[in-house]
């Protein structure tokens, strides 16, 4: 299309003003004398210079974009391809719609992509587990079937997870819950020489709770959550005959609903209560509980083989067992005991001789400082317990009938006195971040 001439002293045509005026976005007036520039460049002693410069750079940025986006997704193909390489992306999991949309896109890749590309966009929806990947499998399978992994399933498993990408976050996460976290409800003790990929080897389901928990991002800490909470149902339902599974195997599942209850806070995150949980966990109490003799337990006249189950076991344990089962044991009583007093849907775990055995081993074990803690919290935790027992039962002999109160205050004296001596045990053994925790503690139980 022919350009319009410019006319002295007129207006510029379209599209042809100078760039000061079709900056400032006035008229250009070609000047009438026939000199150089136009009217308003030369009144301001400016330079006046063509816009065709500038809009051509316009036209060729427009005519480049096709271009630039072809080269951008040649970039972005190559970028997926050396992640499937490198096993960052799994090539059986699920293509979600980004990726597929991504797939239609890529008309020009290499046929050495092709295959590779059509075997994610063949596979089925229905792969909501794949993610997991072998070592969830082998970590559902080791709770639920109660017998170990092969040696060289675990080195397999072992080796493959420390190649992962996520070892030294995993690593990180279970430090910072030794050392942040669990100081605060030390239900468990870690000893020196135990390291995450230790943890992941001989308890997988604790090891996945305390991930979950210990993660930043609440979208990921959720995400884990609905992951580990398929992890426990199904190493509860699939569960084998009592005989055949090993201590081991309910204490890994046992510490992991323990940990996961207690720091996860699903019931904020997904607005549900965490007591089905604590039930399960009540009753897995009562599978591992304290070595009793065998006349105070009842056996089963139709089982034969009940009193071979229920032999003693206390020559077979060790006394860092035998702690761990008490610290645990001691948990899942505080715990139980709060979720019931804040939502009101279950009884406490009861307690009983077992546990008063457990508290006393506790106490007197001094090899572990966070175990004169974990006593104080079973300790404030019994007092709230009878407290509100006593509260309830004063209540029903008030409204049966006028009784004297002088007995119900003896007994709330007793109970301050309790208290106080709870408190001055304390003191002394608080460190200077977790005073504020104990403090709560107590009030809360006055």
């Amino acid at each position: 299309m022919e350009k319009r001439r410019r006319v002295p002293g007129r207006s510029a045509p379209y599209g042809q003003a100078c760039l000061s005026c079709f900056k400032s976005k006035c008229k250009c007036i070609v000047r009438s004398d026939g000199g150089e520039g136009c009217e308003r460049c030369h009144r301001l002693n400016k330079s006046c210079h063509s816009g065709d410069s500038l809009r051509q750079r316009t036209t060729n940025k427009t005519q480049k974009a096709n271009a630039r986006i072809a080269e951008l997704e040649g970039k972005l193909e190559g970028l997926v391809s050396l992640l499937q390489e490198r096993k960052v992306i799994d090539d059986t999991a699920t293509p979600s719609p980004r990726r597929r949309s991504l797939s239609r896109q890529l008309d020009r890749r290499p046929a050495d992509i092709d295959d590779d590309w059509d075997d994610v966009q063949n596979e089925t929806e229905d792969t909501d587990f794949c993610d997991a990947g072998d070592d969830g499998v082998d970590e559902l399978q080791r709770p639920a079937t109660g017998s170990p992994l092969p040696q060289g399933g675990r080195a397999a498993s072992l080796t493959s997870h420390a190649e992962g990408p996520t070892t030294d976050l995993e690593a990180n996460q279970f430090d910072g819950f030794r050392l942040q976290q669990l100081p605060s409800f030390p239900f468990i003790h870690f000893s020196a020489d135990v390291t995450a990929i230790k943890l992941q080897v001989e308890r997988p389901l604790l090891h996945r709770a305390i991930v979950c928990v210990a993660s930043s991002s609440a979208r990921e800490k959720q995400a884990k959550a609905i992951e580990l909470k398929r992890l426990l149902s199904d190493a509860v339902i699939s569960q084998p005959p009592i005989d055949k599974v090993t201590t081991d195997d309910r204490m890994d599942l046992f510490l992991a609903i323990l940990v996961f209850i207690s720091w996860s806070w699903d019931h904020v995150l997904t607005r549900t209560s965490p007591s089905r949980l604590i039930m399960l966990a009540m009753s897995l109490a009562g599978e591992i509980n304290l070595p009793r003799s065998l006349s105070s337990r009842k056996t089963n006249i139709f089982d034969s083989k009940a009193v071979d189950r229920n032999i003693n076991p206390l020559g077979k344990m060790t006394v860092d067992h035998l702690l761990e089962l008490q610290r645990a044991l001691l948990g899942c009583f505080v715990l139980s005991s709060a979720v019931a007093a804040h939502f009101g849907e279950i009884d406490p775990l009861r307690w009983t001789p077992e546990l008063d055995e457990a508290l006393a081993s506790i106490e007197a074990h001094k090899q572990c400082p966070e175990d004169a803690t974990l006593a104080a919290q079973a300790r404030l935790q019994l007092l709230a317990v009878d407290a509100a027992q006593a509260r309830d039962q004063n209540h029903a002999h008030q409204i049966r009938a006028a009784v004297s109160m002088d007995p119900a205050m003896l007994q709330v004296k007793g109970m301050l006195l309790q208290l106080q001596d709870i408190r001055n045990a304390m003191s002394p053994m608080a460190l200077p971040k977790y005073r504020k925790i104990q403090r709560i503690s107590t009030d809360f139980t006055d």
